[in-house]
């Protein structure tokens, strides 16, 4: 009788143990979105502006070559908008305060061009693409694209942290 209980121990400890793995687990996806809720992008006809709470950044349509949004199919075979792609004329600041986490580096639209562009997330943007119809001169616009799941890639924290900290050494660092 003591095995069987001492088992059930075992089993009702390990079911405790992974609900409240998967309880952290929800709090922390609920923390991350509860710390995006104050984030927007506004778009007039100078250019894109990047609202994080009381913080903002501004990118002009005048700095930029193309303008897009990038898209994946979704598993009902419909094409999902993912990013929209800010491609700059010229180089751009890749340790920007607000936007570095957006850059990415990428094969460049144009011969010529930079291959650093702003990649932002659509998640939760309703109606990128007719925004951007609206907004966006044309002559910048250069439509909807299909790409392969995994595109995205990921903000480069490790050069960012080592700018930083080089910066941060020198002397009358700006």
């Amino acid at each position: 009788m003591l095995a069987r209980d001492a088992g059930q121990n075992i089993v009702l400890w390990a079911f405790t143990v992974l609900s409240g793995l998967l309880v952290l687990t929800m709090l922390f996806l609920v923390m991350g979105r509860w710390a995006d809720r104050k984030v927007a992008l506004a778009f007039d006809a100078t250019g894109m502006w990047w609202l994080h709470g009381d913080r903002s950044a501004f990118v002009a349509w005048d700095t930029l070559a193309a303008v897009g949004i990038y898209c994946v199919t979704n598993r009902a075979g419909r094409a999902v908008d993912r990013t929209l792609e800010l491609c700059p004329r010229g180089e751009i600041d890749p340790d920007d305060p607000l936007l570095w986490r957006m850059i990415r580096e990428a094969e460049p639209r144009s011969a010529g061009h930079p291959r650093l562009r702003y990649r932002i997330e659509l998640d939760g943007v309703p109606h990128a693409e007719e925004v951007c119809r609206r907004w966006v001169p044309p002559g910048l616009w250069f439509g909807r694209e299909l790409q392969l799941p995994g595109y995205e890639g990921s903000p480069d924290y490790a050069g960012h942290d080592r700018r930083v900290r080089e910066r941060e050494r020198r002397p009358n660092a700006a």
